[in-house]
């Protein structure tokens, strides 16, 4: 896909952005929403005979959910804003050129941005085409990239790529040089905590003129902003911490303008959208108040990170890399670590008896848990969950929580570990 010369004029001309990050609290000033989402109904009236053509040929304005409501752009507008609202400081708007489209779940968002990359693209051409992904991705956004996109819409299976190494992802893009659909790579790889520069990701794929797709759902917009730094589309799964409760499914694709609107046709065609807008309008107000949140979670995280280093005797690594390009140079409140052991065998029984007591001890302070951004802070046993997991032996994910406190929970990690390499 070759995006249009006005969205690249405009990325590198007030996008793109060396200066600091703005205040937390400007930040939270600008995610405001415009109004309170009170309107629920998904169908309404017409004003004038003969409008329902209007409306589809592009007249602003709402009839039913599929094709657009009232609460959807109240909160793409805080969207917009957290992700690109730096620029109102240059005098410019980013409204006037990117937009937020939302989803039913972060996956929903994944699976249409890759079906309308390649909806154009002839098939007899698709064959030799692909998108260049991170060799650590979220297992499901994989599957997207590299089962469904070949089974169902005809192109090769997803390339692989280190995408902490800039000289491999050069060599990919060169050899496969005019068949990269697009890059596709999470800000920080879940669950190896592996940080992607966007900054030199995008300078390689400029050359290439390959798309770049951030999905930046364990960082945050507060914590990172991938325009500021090349991207050209970035993803979330709003089910996580823009709603930071755990009790709704969403997704956002925030893009260009100009392919947010196609996108949006074929939402409406494949009904790929929020199903309320009441649970919008949750969203728009949890979404507010995420600084807050993060705030909690990214400080309890480090002392996490702090307790768990410590750990050395049940502990061999911990993955939560510092990162200079971050608001506090944070890398958000998800962190992984690797058991000790004298085999791999060994690391597995220590990861699952680490599970086991979190079982035996349903209300303590941690849960055998997937997900993130939560109240809770949930652990998962990466390498024990089944028997194709490519994942290091003894591999733990931590999403760390906001209740309780880190503290309140060290000496009942210190009684897990100690259950978890007894003899």
């Amino acid at each position: 896909m070759i995006l249009s010369k006005q969205w690249q004029l405009f990325k590198e001309r007030f996008l793109l952005n060396e200066v600091a990050f703005e205040s937390a609290d400007l930040f939270k000033q600008r995610i405001q929403p415009r109004t309170i989402i009170t309107d629920v109904k998904i169908v309404q009236p017409f004003s004038e005979v003969g409008e329902l053509e209007k409306l589809l040929l592009g007249k602003p304005g709402q009839f039913y959910a599929r094709q657009g409501m009232t609460a959807e752009n109240i909160f793409g507008h805080q969207l917009v804003e957290a992700e690109a609202g730096y620029v109102h400081e240059k005098n410019q708007n980013p409204h006037d050129v990117l937009s937020a489209n939302l989803f039913p779940s972060g996956m929903s968002a994944i699976e249409s941005l890759i079906r309308y990359m390649i909806r154009d693209i002839p098939h007899n051409k698709r064959a030799k085409l692909s998108f260049l992904q991170a060799n650590t991705l979220y297992y499901n956004s994989s599957i997207a990239l590299s089962q469904i996109a070949s089974q169902d819409f005809g192109i090769n299976p997803a390339i692989k790529v280190d995408i902490t190494n800039p000289s491999e992802i050069e060599k990919k893009l060169q050899q496969n040089k005019g068949k990269i659909i697009a890059i596709f790579y999470e800000t920080v790889s879940n669950p190896l905590m592996e940080y992607a520069n966007t900054k030199i990701i995008a300078q390689i794929a400029k050359k290439y003129n390959v798309p770049v797709i951030v999905d930046n759902t364990f960082l945050t917009p507060y914590l990172l902003q991938p325009f500021s730094m090349g991207a050209d589309f970035v993803v979330h799964s709003l089910t996580k911490y823009a709603n930071g409760y755990c009790d709704s499914l969403g997704g956002a694709v925030i893009g260009p303008k100009e392919e947010m609107i196609k996108l949006r046709d074929l939402q409406r065609t494949t009904g790929a959208v929020m199903q309320s807008p009441e649970i919008i309008g949750n969203f728009s107000h949890r979404f507010a108040q995420l600084p807050n949140r993060m705030d909690k979670h990214i400080l309890y995280a480090q002392s996490f990170n702090d307790f768990l280093i410590s750990m050395d005797k049940y502990i061999e690594n911990v993955n939560f890399p510092q990162l200079t390009d971050s608001r506090y140079n944070s890398p958000g409140a998800v962190m992984s670590f690797v058991l000790n052991g004298n085999s791999d065998e060994e690391k597995k029984l220590h990861e699952a008896r680490l599970m086991q007591y979190l079982i035996q001890h349903p209300d303590g302070p941690i849960k055998y848990q997937v997900s993130l951004g939560e109240e809770k802070h949930l652990m998962f046993g990466e390498s024990t969950y089944g028997k194709n997991t490519a994942m290091p032996p003894g591999l733990v994910r931590f999403a760390v929580g906001r209740n309780p406190s880190a503290r309140n929970c060290f000496d009942f990690l210190r009684n897990a570990f100690g259950y978890s390499f007894k003899k």
